[in-house]
């Protein structure tokens, strides 16, 4: 990769992501494109650390991380509850293999794995805690079913309010699981929920099949309440 001063002072700059990946690789990062190809990416250090503080790993506690990506996240989550503890999985071989070379503490590596993460990975199920790098338009019930009662789910998820919101669930051991929005982000979808769905299908309030600002949002919500 050239320039690679460059990259690192891109890296940490507090509010910028940077796109890594176009089309699913097919298209090379100096090719022509548009936004709507982006498929890949390293998320700005504010955002990381704000999806951190709310997931609030505590050590030994076992994690299941959704979307490797670039492997940025991982190790992060390594150092705060032990790389022995955490599974990472990614759909992308190529981005898999990548990841496997950054950078980590000496000592056991976290489980990286290549696969489907809207399946969740059930050989290391119970998780205490889980997270998406990656929004999803409905939390897959798998997911739920492979964390812990009271365990912690935090995922970006697609809303009407032109960003996905920060969804922070706790499992109740039953098959459901409850909770709020944290923030306000905005992530690539994953490859199996990128088909746009009407939002009453998935559980909106019927006005949220237009789509509104998050200010909008609330004055519905306040005035309907």
């Amino acid at each position: 990769m050239g320039r690679p001063r460059q990259w690192l002072r891109a890296v940490y700059r507090t509010r910028s992501p940077l796109i890594t990946q176009i089309a699913d690789g097919e298209v090379p990062p100096d090719g022509p494109t548009g936004c709507a190809d982006f498929t890949g990416s390293i998320s700005c250090p504010a955002v990381v650390v704000n999806m951190l503080h709310h997931l609030d790993p505590q050590p030994g506690e076992r994690i299941l991380e959704i979307g490797t990506g670039t492997g940025y996240n991982t190790p992060l989550l390594a150092e705060r509850v032990g790389a022995v503890n955490v599974t990472s999985i990614e759909i992308d071989e190529t981005l898999a293999e990548r990841a496997a070379t950054a950078p980590h503490a000496p000592g056991p590596a976290p489980h990286l794995v290549v696969g489907e993460g809207e399946e969740g990975y059930p050989p290391g199920a119970w998780y205490d805690r889980m997270i998406s790098t990656a929004a999803v338009r409905q939390v897959p019930q798998v997911w739920i079913d492979q964390v812990r009662p009271g365990g912690v789910i935090l995922t970006p998820l697609d809303s009407p309010f032109q960003c996905d919101g920060l969804a922070l669930l706790v499992a109740d051991g039953y098959g459901g699981a409850n909770g709020a929005f944290v923030g306000a982000v905005d992530f690539m979808t994953t490859r199996g929920q990128r088909e746009p769905r009407s939002y009453a299908e998935l559980g909106w309030p019927t006005w949220a099949e237009h789509r509104v600002t998050v200010e909008e949002g609330r004055q519905r919500v306040r005035a309907e309440s």
